[in-house]
């Protein structure tokens, strides 16, 4: 692996939790095809509460706030789908049939807008709940932050979401967590505990002379509300649906129901969570204990012979855990790039038309336990 003067965090953690899916994900520079779409609708919803947060600070009203982040991902979606090795196959239906390229990355901003919109309700942004800290004489949005790894020539290089300062004069780092899955309470707040990056932020402001009172976590359900079904009768089912009761209540309207003969509904999808707040405050301990977490990742880093995790939840949850397998299996993972997996700088390999299958006897052996 060529050698590097910068890491970042999510690189030093993948690192410590399994030195050989490291080695796949920088030094081969592989991805699941699957994770592209999620990490671009991130990216997305990211770019979107930036353009937000900043005009809010400029004093500019929410509607006109909602019409930037708008502007901002349409402009995103668009320099995406001119893409070279996009634009050539936009409209090209996938072999195995489905929605064309262009109608994904349609879809993806939809669901990027309407997640911007709840987040930007949620943060009450009219109010002064929160108001941004300035660093270095910018909003401290989406802002560049540099840590140098004691005994190494490395340094880790991060990016903070947002550094706010609420009514009771407490500054936080906030980080944007863009979900796949709906997760609980307790998920929520262990995954704010385990998470030693906003600790070496805090650390890396505090060098600077900027106390920080906590952490949080913005944790965000990326999903859209699906439309409740219709029952044969014209009613609106009650059955099971990844909905909120907005759209369930707009639903039952339009068939000339009344959604107060709903209140049961009502009271299910209210206990949903799509955005949940995890905070907690962080102590001057914490911090220099995660500075000695990414000292040990510089000194180790790269690893000549990367090991293997031993923890069975660790495999069971890598993007590379099939890939894995089979190579430990003695099979041709290889096969699987161009199927489950691309190579970045080679992303063509997600649109092109052709595409190298997965021999069956690998697939198998694969998904033995």
């Amino acid at each position: 692996m060529q050698e590097r003067k910068h890491i970042s965090y999510s690189e030093a953690s993948l690192f410590m939790r399994c030195q050989y899916a490291h080695h796949l994900r920088y030094a081969r520079g592989l991805k699941r095809i699957q994770e592209a779409d999620h990490l671009r609708l991130g990216s997305l919803v990211d770019s979107g509460l930036e353009k937000v947060l900043l005009a809010h600070g400029r004093g500019s009203p929410e509607d006109v706030c909602i019409q930037l982040a708008i502007g901002r991902i349409d402009a995103e979606t668009d320099a995406y789908l001119g893409q070279e090795h996009v634009s050539e196959f936009r409209n090209a239906t996938p072999p195995e049939g489905g929605p064309t390229i262009y109608e994904q990355a349609m879809a993806l901003a939809y669901k990027a807008k309407t997640i911007t919109r709840r987040v930007i309700a949620y943060l009450e942004l009219g109010t002064d709940k929160w108001t941004t800290l300035i660093i270095d004489g910018k909003p401290a949005i989406q802002t560049e932050l540099k840590c140098d790894i004691p005994g190494s020539s490395k340094h880790m290089l991060g990016y903070l979401d947002w550094v706010a300062t609420n009514r009771e004069g407490e500054t936080y780092i906030i980080d944007f967590k863009v979900r796949k899955k709906r997760q609980s309470e307790e998920e929520h707040h262990n995954g704010l505990e385990d998470d030693w990056q906003l600790p070496l932020y805090a650390y890396a402001l505090a060098e600077k002379g900027i106390d920080i009172k906590g952490v949080a976590h913005l944790n965000i359900y990326g999903q859209v509300p699906k439309q409740p079904k219709r029952n044969k009768n014209g009613t609106i089912s009650q059955a099971a649906c990844d909905t909120d009761w907005e759209t369930y209540a707009e639903a039952v309207r339009s068939t000339g129901g009344d959604p107060n003969m709903y209140m049961k509904m009502r009271e299910k999808l209210d206990a949903k969570s799509w955005i949940n707040w995890t905070q907690r405050y962080i102590t001057k301990h914490e911090r220099e204990f995660a500075l000695v977490q990414l000292a040990g990742v510089g000194i180790q880093m790269p690893a000549p012979m990367p090991s293997r995790t031993i923890f069975p939840m660790t495999c069971r949850m890598c993007d590379f855990q099939t890939y894995c397998r089979l190579d430990r299996q003695g099979y041709n993972a290889e096969n699987l790039i161009g199927t489950e997996y691309f190579i970045k700088g080679e992303e063509s390999s997600l649109v092109n038309i052709q595409r190298m299958p997965v021999v069956e006897g690998d697939r198998d052996a694969a998904e033995e336990s």
